[in-house]
């Protein structure tokens, strides 16, 4: 049993404090402890949803990455070459397709041909 928030977070964010200091490495560190039901999705959530940093792969960002064929890692080079944080444009995105998109087979009718 973990003792306290302290020996939480060196256990399963390794040591980091700051929910801000979280990050896709953290991400793939929970998915390789092999705890039940936490896989690349879920995990990104998590470090996401805790403030950190991280592009969750759900069905729009998979459909923003199949409609612009580019891979999850040059869609974050691309942003942080851009500036942006890599949690701001996952809730942009989210935001954006859930409210006005809503239907995935929808998607290619919000967005232009190339970046």
């Amino acid at each position: 049993m973990i003792e306290n928030e302290k020996a939480f977070r060196g256990e399963y964010f390794q040591g980091k404090e700051e929910s801000n200091k979280l990050n896709a490495d953290d991400a793939e560190f929970l998915i390789n402890l092999g705890l039940p039901f936490i896989k690349k999705a879920n995990a990104s959530f998590i470090i996401r949803n805790m403030g950190g940093e991280a592009i969750k792969c759900d069905r729009w960002i998979e459909a923003f990455l199949s409609h612009y064929r580019i891979s999850l890692e040059s869609l974050m080079n691309y942003l942080e070459e851009l500036g942006i944080e890599t949690g701001f444009f996952d809730i942009v995105i989210w935001a954006y397709c859930n409210e006005y998109i809503k239907i995935l087979k929808d998607f290619k009718q919000h967005f232009k041909e190339s970046l």
